[in-house]
C-alpha cells in the first residue's frame, strides 16, 4: 500500500475519537443505522431499538415542524438597519443610481414589500429544491449524534457528512481553523469529477494495494 502523508490527521485527537464514540454508543441505542460500529457495544439491544427509532421520529418530526412550518415563512425580515444596509449593497451591484436607491431604502413600504418578496423566495426554493428533506436528516443526526457536517456543492447540491467521515479542528473561540473529510473513490478520475485537482494537493491518498492498476 502506498500512502502519501502531507496533512496533520485530525481523526486521530483525543476530542474527534471522545466525540465519535459517544456519537456511534447514541446511534446503536437509538437508529444504529446512522452511525454503524464494526463490532456492537451493545450485542442484546437489536431488540429494544425500535422504541429509541420511535422516539427519534418524534422528536424529529416535532422539531422539524417548529422550524419549518409547512406553508409558510419559516423566517421574517425586520426592516431594520442591517437589512438596509444589505439592500443598499444588492441594488448598487444590479447597476442601480444613487437617487434611485435613495428612493427604494427610504420607502418603508416598499422595503417591507422587497422583504416579503425575499422571504418567499426563499420559501419556494425551500419546498422546490427538495431541502425539506434534507432539514430532516440533519435535524436526525443532530438529535442523535449532536454533529454532522452540511456541504453545499457547485451545482446547489447539499451533502451530508456524517461524524465518523469529518474530523475538525478549532480555536480557543471555536472559531474553525481546519476542516477534514474521508471519501472513498475507484479511480483519482472519479475524485476528479467532484474536485478540482489543486485539492490533491492538500490531500493524503491511500492506495489500495490490491489495484494492480496502481502499482
Amino acid at each position: 500500500m502506498k500512502i502519501e502523508k502531507k496533512l496533520k490527521n485530525l481523526f486521530n485527537l483525543t476530542e474527534h475519537k471522545n466525540a465519535l464514540d459517544m456519537a456511534q454508543r447514541a446511534s446503536e441505542l437509538t437508529d444504529f443505522s446512522i452511525m454503524k460500529r464494526s463490532k456492537s457495544l451493545y450485542p442484546n439491544i437489536r431488540k429494544t431499538t425500535s422504541i429509541g427509532v420511535d422516539c427519534v421520529d418524534g422528536l424529529t418530526s416535532t422539531t422539524f415542524m417548529a422550524l419549518f412550518p409547512s406553508g409558510r415563512s419559516f423566517f421574517r425580515i425586520s426592516d431594520d438597519t442591517e437589512f438596509v444596509k444589505y439592500l443598499y449593497g444588492m441594488l448598487k451591484n444590479a447597476g442601480l443610481d444613487e437617487q434611485s436607491i435613495s428612493e427604494i431604502v427610504n420607502d418603508k413600504e416598499r422595503i417591507q414589500e422587497l422583504a416579503t418578496e425575499i422571504e418567499q423566495s426563499a420559501q419556494n426554493h425551500f419546498e422546490q429544491s427538495g431541502l425539506r428533506d434534507t432539514a430532516k436528516k440533519i435535524i436526525r443526526l443532530l438529535l442523535v449524534t449532536g454533529n454532522c457536517c452540511v456541504y453545499e456543492t457547485d451545482d446547489d447540491g447539499i451533502r451530508i457528512i456524517t461524524l465518523d467521515s469529518f474530523a475538525m479542528d478549532k480555536d480557543c473561540h471555536g472559531k474553525l481553523k481546519k476542516l477534514q473529510v474521508k471519501e472513498e473513490f475507484e479511480t483519482i478520475g472519479d475524485f476528479l469529477k467532484y474536485y478540482d485537482e489543486s485539492y490533491l494537493n492538500n490531500a493524503d491518498i491511500y492506495y489500495d494495494k490490491s489495484d494492480e492498476s496502481l502499482k
